[in-house]
């Protein structure tokens, strides 16, 4: 926010709510909103500025705020939840080797079942997304129901390609050396139509938090993380190449490194979606005052 923007909007216009400088604290109640503070000298826009959110004001009220910022952070959550399951999973049981080229299974935790924990925590995730389905905006726009269309319909898929990997490992059924790289590669797909989707809600639900808006250390992108998704296809592409033998043994290493990498990057931008996710949740729930609740216009004037 820049003076040239914010200053015009308060010409004219007498602090007629409690308002206390953001330097010194002194009240602004009665005073010019063009004014400076008569203990500090700071403009005493700067204060109003600081105390409501324009930007957030202008935006299409929601018709249930509360709803929204819970259903976007516990669908965050879910999925995060849903990415450790599935990483445990794969540090169980791929990184802890017996020393004889066999790995080792602990006999509490068959194989497979953080996977089918995690296709069901991805499952309920799709819960969040119906409570965001239905318009809730005075005015929904055609291309947030499209980027929800695109979540539901990616998340869907990336859960269901789990569950049916921790089936096939839970039962020990007998598949091909190429279904599950192949498994995966399809719920890294149906993942980055998912992000897409998710990008376009955050945009669109985000920029009602001040928080977020202005956020650029802590505020995780979605392509970003759609790149670390492709990473991990690009893995499992060498995986698939290694097993048909049309690749040489020697990017063996190299493909384990870039799904580890890629999965690592993907924990960590989920982590950082639910703390974006708590920003806009908590701004939805407790908004900060608009300007007409604070500032008293001439026009206003009886």
């Amino acid at each position: 926010m820049t003076d040239s923007t914010e200053s015009p909007t308060l010409a004219g216009a007498v602090v007629r709510d409690l308002l206390y400088c953001r330097r010194c604290g002194y009240s602004l109640r009665g005073l010019p909103a063009e004014g400076n503070c008569p203990e500090c000298g700071t403009a005493i826009w700067q204060s109003v500025i600081h105390t409501v959110d324009p930007a957030a004001s202008r935006l299409p009220k929601l018709r249930n705020p509360r709803r929204v910022g819970s259903a976007l952070f516990w669908l965050t959550l879910s999925i995060f939840l849903a990415g450790v399951l599935y990483a445990a999973e794969s540090v169980q049981f791929e990184l802890i080797g017996t020393g004889n080229g066999h790995w080792y299974t602990p006999p509490w935790l068959p194989e497979g079942q953080l996977r089918i924990a995690s296709g069901v925590l991805g499952l309920l995730g799709l819960i969040a997304v119906a409570r965001l389905i239905r318009p809730q905006a005075e005015a929904p726009a055609r291309i947030i129901q499209m980027n929800l269309s695109w979540l539901a319909i990616g998340l869907a898929v990336w859960s269901l390609v789990i569950l049916v990997r921790g089936f096939i490992e839970v039962t020990g059924l007998i598949v091909t050396p190429v279904t599950i790289p192949w498994l995966v590669l399809i719920g890294d797909i149906a993942a980055i139509f998912g992000l897409w989707g998710m990008r376009g809600i955050f945009i669109a639900v985000g920029l009602r938090s001040r928080e977020y808006r202005t956020s650029r250390s802590s505020r995780q992108g979605a392509k970003s993380m759609m790149a670390a998704v492709c990473g991990d296809a690009l893995g499992r592409i060498f995986q698939i190449g290694l097993l048909r033998g049309c690749a040489d043994d020697r990017y063996l290493p190299i493909s384990e490194i870039i799904i580890a990498v890629s999965s690592l990057m993907l924990l960590i931008g989920f982590a950082y979606l639910v703390m974006n996710s708590w920003w806009i949740r908590r701004s939805l729930r407790k908004p900060p005052p608009q300007l007409d609740e604070i500032l008293q216009y001439p026009q206003q004037d009886k």
